[in-house]
């Protein structure tokens, strides 16, 4: 299998890439209906892909290349499957690493408190290295009340995950 890569870049480097992740799959989704162009050009113009940024690189511009990647069944992978909506339509895949996407989530929000669950086999957990520790120490460090929600018979030694005191940083534990 050939590997592909799609590069995304800011044009006028105002930093709008770095925030793409919200928008990649109606991103996706536009770039496929400008690659279908109206004229059915053979490889850019005017009409699809071709405007004044891309004058100089005309000749390597093939939209039916873009086509080959940005196939249908290549977008319907991108769509979170039903059986993980449980928000309904307001449900989205999430991109970024989870303790990104939850400290953005909870520190756009102006949260004064959250609550991680965990799951899987608590004999698999390295709680000692875990990016929810240092999670919950960085929410907690920030006055963000944090309580960590874990299975009952889940047994664990959580003195590594607290061993500089949980409750000074405003961490709990509950199960």
């Amino acid at each position: 299998m050939r590997c592909q890569s799609i590069l995304i870049y800011d044009r006028f480097a105002a930093g709008y890439a770095s925030s793409v992740e919200r928008y990649l799959g109606s991103l996706f989704h536009t770039a496929r209906k400008r690659l279908d162009c109206p004229t059915g050009c053979d490889s850019a113009c005017p009409h699809c892909v071709l405007d004044f940024d891309q004058r100089f690189a005309a000749d390597t511009l093939d939209r039916h290349a873009a086509l080959d990647v940005l196939t249908e069944h290549w977008l319907e992978s991108l769509r979170l499957p039903d059986r993980f909506r449980f928000f309904g339509n307001d449900s989205f895949p999430e991109y970024r690493q989870l303790p990104e996407a939850i400290w953005k989530a909870v520190t756009g929000q102006s949260a004064k408190a959250v609550r991680l669950y965990t799951g899987g086999n608590a004999a698999d957990w390295d709680v000692g290295i875990s990016p929810l520790r240092e999670l919950a120490y960085r929410l907690g460090g920030h006055g963000i009340a944090t309580e960590i929600a874990i299975p009952v018979p889940a047994r664990i030694d959580w003195t590594l995950f607290c061993n500089s005191g949980c409750l000074s940083h405003g961490i709990g534990l509950t199960g």
